[in-house]
């Protein structure tokens, strides 16, 4: 478990890289405002990924009574998600750098998800 953990809090801080690196380069490239506020957009799912399903300073990763198969449908939604878009890296070369954030993203959810459907299982 604290492998799993390890490698969903890596794939966040690279996820969140490489949304950075990918939206400033399309912003120098096209100059549209537009992106930076997407950029944000992006930059702000992981944090808000974590802190809606922990309570701080408890034992319980979860703050709300829900059961462990709503975690195991969003952990396998994610998991087809990150498949998805590493299929899509190799086939669109241009946007590496987004599908690639998309694809640790979907990982990171994925990995989170799974981690609390096995915290939740353990509980019920």
């Amino acid at each position: 478990m604290k492998s799993l953990k390890l490698i969903r809090m890596v794939a966040a801080v690279l996820a969140e890289i490489f949304i950075v690196i990918a939206f400033v380069d399309m912003y120098m490239r096209t100059e549209v405002g537009a992106l930076i506020l997407l950029m944000i957009f992006f930059l702000s799912v992981v944090p808000f990924t974590f802190y809606e399903s922990r309570k701080k300073e408890t034992r319980s990763e979860l703050i709300r009574s829900t059961n462990a198969g709503t975690f195991y449908a969003k952990a396998i939604f994610y998991l087809i998600l990150s498949v998805v878009a590493f299929v899509a890296i190799f086939i669109d070369g241009e946007n590496i750098l987004l599908l690639s954030a998309f694809f640790l993203l979907g990982t990171y959810s994925a990995l989170d998800s799974f981690i609390l459907y096995k915290h939740r299982k353990e509980i019920d």
